[in-house]
């Protein structure tokens, strides 16, 4: 019964437009990503599986068959890639509409973590060319977390910069992103960078950024004791002025932490960029 169910399904579904079949695909996509824990994102998914005791001996020896497993990592993640009839249509809009970020911190506690994570992009881009999708990656990179509040991003970002850079030039413009999460004095805010020759990325994060602090400035207008924690002893926090004299001072400290790592990383791509002139001249 079950099984002539979902041949009567799959035969409705081939006989919808296109158009609607993929927007379904869009809305069942997002809601089995969103089924999954906030840390259990995509990008994470795949960098486990990609370096598991199992793909690090495939892709050594037998690479066919550590793509194929690879597959069937996806396939049971969303269960629709393995259809005869829509797998194919299915995983192309997975791949268009979701972000495939590697979490650095997964590799953390290995000694090269950086190219690790670099490799686990490089492997995820060679299996769509080799499949003939490559045209329907959407965004791919890397993400680093609570950036300003662990010292050895300083240290990482140039060699994340590099790798990223050193990647966008197998894809078209605007593909490949770093993402990098700020701990500011309210909550966690995420940036995206835009990396590749040519981009942007200055003018866009610092508008992105601006952006935020306007939305902030809103809330905190119709709630004037928006980010203000409840404090445990009333009586020494002082008057709600102070308070807020205090939350302000906090989140301009925090913008210009943000603004500061943001130049920092706009003048690496824009060095590496300044590299490829000078190279073609």
């Amino acid at each position: 019964m079950l099984t002539r169910s979902m041949t009567s399904l799959s035969e409705r579904m081939t006989k919808l437009p296109s158009e609607i079949r993929r927007m379904i695909w869009r809305l069942v996509i997002q809601s089995e990503e969103d089924s999954h824990d906030d840390h259990d994102t995509l990008g994470h998914y795949v960098a486990l599986h990609m370096y598991s005791p199992t793909m690090a001996y495939l892709y050594t020896k037998h690479l066919a068959v550590a793509e194929e497993y690879m597959m069937a990592r996806l396939r049971r993640r969303h269960m629709i890639i393995g259809s005869v009839d829509h797998g194919d249509e299915y995983l192309e809009e997975l791949l268009l509409s979701q972000r495939m970020l590697i979490p650095v911190r997964v590799f953390w506690r290995h000694e090269k973590y950086r190219d690790r994570a670099k490799t686990c992009l490089e492997r995820w881009i060679d299996l769509f060319q080799r499949r003939g999708q490559l045209c329907h990656l959407g965004q791919i990179g890397l993400f680093l977390d609570e950036v300003e509040t662990w010292p050895k991003h300083k240290t990482l970002l140039p060699a994340v910069v590099e790798g990223l850079f050193q990647i966008s030039k197998r894809l078209s413009p605007g593909r490949v992103v770093m993402q990098a999460e700020y701990t500011s004095s309210v909550e966690f805010e995420l940036f995206s960078y835009p990396i590749g020759p040519g981009q942007e990325t200055r003018k866009i994060v610092h508008e992105a950024i601006n952006e935020a602090d306007r939305i902030f400035e809103k809330k905190t207008m119709q709630d004037p004791e928006y980010g203000i924690m409840v404090p445990l002893y009333p009586e020494e926090e002082g008057p709600l002025k102070f308070q807020q004299h205090r939350r302000n001072a906090e989140r301009a400290s925090s913008l210009e932490s943000i603004r500061s790592y943001t130049d920092y990383i706009s003048d690496l791509l824009e060095d590496l960029s300044s590299r490829i002139r000078v190279s073609r001249e």
